[in-house]
């Protein structure tokens, strides 16, 4: 009988303000540890075991003038 391995993966969204993609990712890849992460259960904290990927969705805010 063999062993199998698979690799798995965490998704989920993290919410970042900041002023640029490059600025947001920083952020995130620098301090991790102080987010949370929105998935399909609920929030958990974010720790290394999530890896940063790809922009989900930009919300702006608007702005009154």
């Amino acid at each position: 009988m063999a062993d199998y391995q698979f690799t798995v993966t965490q998704t989920g969204i993290i919410c970042v303000d900041a002023n640029s993609e490059e600025e947001a990712r920083e952020k995130l890849e620098n301090n991790i540890g102080h987010f949370y992460v929105i998935t399909d259960n609920g929030e958990q904290p974010a720790d290394d075991s999530w890896e940063v990927g790809q922009i989900h969705d930009i919300i702006k805010e608007e702005e009154n003038v």
